[in-house]
């Protein structure tokens, strides 16, 4: 099977509203990162144009879970470790994925003198942020948004998306605000920022939801919605295709590839990447290839929280699995960056 190289973006303008241009954070950014080495992608993959009708796929590893470890650094190194360790397995196979790093990470990256961000761009991955942010406050949400992404300029990383953003308040608005230009993961929790009497029938229960572990499912719209990228402006209408839209929105599954088959046990908790996964792993791409529509961009996306623990032997069944099972124009590897620049 095909491998997609891997772009990453960097954002021109900066809009607080569809169709006006502000100037831009990536000033800030750069600030940031005044005397830092601004760092190109770089990709082992070969770059080959992929058939225009392949389902591009994508795995957003969320790097998260060890808030301590910008004071420890035993436990940075060995939550690296497996962060090289995946992105290794990958490029070996030839696939690219998204990192997306929480701030204690990057933060610690820094701080322990590791280039690892810098070592997976130079891979072919993509490089974004992973916010985990709810807040209500449109300032306080762009201003923390903001720090985040020049944290990774200032490491050498220029980046334009992010996920774990969804939350009650402005979130799209905020994204933007900030200098981001695309978004993915969305789940149920999402709605909440959509005024209660316009969710789509059947939704009622997220009202209830204390939490996005509460409501970690599929966006409305099944298949369909999650597989087409669109646009929006607006954290009250997110859902609504906005061809004006300064922010992408890469819907997902709701599930992470390395909870697969867990999720289908009802089993709750902490998951590692078993065969199980890869398996159900693999159905749920053959099920996205059959649903794919002629001259449309056609995604599918997960996440993968790292954090949890996983081996070396299973992140490379993974990526060799899923290989031996597609080719090339009904499958390729992809990232949210590469997704965008495919979709604008």
């Amino acid at each position: 099977m095909y491998r997609m190289l891997t772009v990453a973006t960097a954002l021109v303008a900066t809009a607080t509203s569809c169709g006006s241009s502000i100037s831009t954070s990536d000033e800030a950014a750069g600030n940031a990162a005044d005397g830092a080495t601004t760092t190109t992608t770089a990709s082992a993959v070969e770059s080959v144009a992929p058939s225009t009708d392949a389902l591009l796929l994508n795995i957003s590893i969320h790097v998260e879970g060890h808030n301590a470890e910008v004071r420890n650094e035993a436990e940075y190194r060995a939550h690296a470790q497996q962060i090289r360790e995946v992105a290794d397995a990958a490029a070996a196979a030839g696939a690219s994925l998204s990192f997306e790093v929480s701030a204690p990470f990057v933060d610690a990256a820094v701080r322990w003198s590791d280039t690892i961000l810098t070592d997976l761009l130079a891979q072919g991955h993509a490089v974004g942020v992973h916010a985990d942010l709810d807040v209500p406050d449109l300032e306080t949400f762009t201003a923390q948004l903001t720090d985040m992404r020049s944290s990774l300029a200032a490491a050498g990383v220029e980046t334009a998306f992010v996920s774990g953003i969804c939350s009650e308040g402005p979130w799209v608005e905020a994204a933007i605000a900030a200098g981001f230009t695309a978004s993915d993961g969305m789940v149920e929790w999402c709605l909440k920022s959509i005024p209660a009497e316009n969710w789509p029938a059947g939704y009622d229960y997220v009202g209830a939801c204390a939490s996005p572990a509460d409501c970690h499912g599929s966006i409305p719209g099944g298949t369909e919605r999650a597989m087409h990228p669109w646009f929006t402006c607006t954290s009250a209408d997110w859902l609504t295709d906005d061809p004006d839209g300064e922010l992408l929105l890469v819907g997902g599954s709701g599930q992470g590839v390395h909870c697969l088959s867990e999720d289908l046990r009802g089993i709750q908790g902490r998951c590692a990447l078993d065969e199980g996964d890869i398996d159900l792993f693999v159905e749920m791409i053959a099920e996205h290839v059959a649903a794919r529509t002629p001259g449309e961009i056609n995604v599918l996306t997960l996440s993968w929280s790292i954090g949890n623990v996983t081996t070396p032997e299973m992140a490379t069944a993974l990526f060799t699995t899923v290989d031996e099972a597609f080719t090339d124009k009904e499958v390729v590897w992809s990232t949210i960056p590469a997704i965008e620049d495919a979709v604008r």
